[in-house]
């Protein structure tokens, strides 16, 4: 009897270990819109064109993802492309960046539903444009506004975040792409299409990625070329 019962837990455990250990390794799916997510899900969906250095954002009120811009091995892009996570496919819009741009910001804005895109580079050589201007995608009509308010100089590789609290977006740092760094942060507001810059970074940054704890309101910025420390940022240090 004791034979008998040993037998059946080591049984038991040697099933629990083979369910737990299958339940932790990455699962490769078909393009289905029935899926299980294990927590790292590579999906068998392609992209409609190979794509580097995109920015992308999500339209909270649809859950759609856009995703502008970036390059391939030859030519920089244009394009809107849209993912729709409940169908799991994507569509190309017909709506077109003001020119072909990567390494470009885009943050989606709560107070518009818009999704304002930051500077960026034109081409891709050290000597290319840098741009400074800041547009607008409506994913309701499908269409670019250009903003009057612009970057104070031209840059590539800011991190940007908006801040639940004011709906104001915070962007810091960036280069020029030859060898200066920005050390300063750029407020963006909206509603009022302004932007205010102060010199807050300890030095002169580029590359961050930035969000928001939308329980306290703090902007988290992390990474950075040469730049290893961690950001927080309080919107309270500016009135709203």
């Amino acid at each position: 009897m004791k034979k008998k019962y040993l037998l059946l837990v080591s049984l038991l455990f040697l099933f629990l270990l083979i369910f737990f250990f299958r339940l932790l390794q990455p699962t490769y799916l078909p393009d289905t819109i029935d899926i299980f997510y294990t927590p790292l899900s590579i999906l068998n969906i392609s992209l409609p064109t190979f794509m580097t250095h995109i920015s992308c954002a999500e339209d909270s009120s649809t859950h759609i993802i856009y995703c502008f811009g970036g390059g391939t091995n030859t030519s920089l892009l244009d394009e809107v492309v849209a993912y729709n996570p409940k169908t799991h496919s994507f569509s190309v819009q017909q709506a077109k960046l003001p020119s072909a741009r990567y390494q470009h910001t885009c943050v989606f804005s709560s107070a518009d539903n818009r999704i304002y895109c930051f500077g960026g580079a034109e081409i891709y050589n050290s000597t290319a444009r840098r741009i400074s201007e800041i547009i607008a995608y409506d994913p309701s009509k499908d269409t670019f506004s250009l903003m009057n308010a612009t970057f104070p100089t031209s840059r590539r590789m800011v991190g940007c975040a908006e801040s639940s609290k004011n709906l104001k977006i915070y962007c810091l740092g960036g280069d020029d792409a030859l060898s200066f760094f920005y050390d300063d942060l750029i407020v963006f507001d909206p509603r009022a299409d302004t932007v205010q810059s102060f010199h807050l970074l300890p030095q002169g940054i580029s590359g961050l990625s930035c969000a928001e704890d939308s329980s306290t309101h703090v902007i988290y910025c992390f990474g950075g070329m040469s730049f290893n420390s961690l950001i927080a940022l309080s919107p309270d240090f500016l009135s709203s």
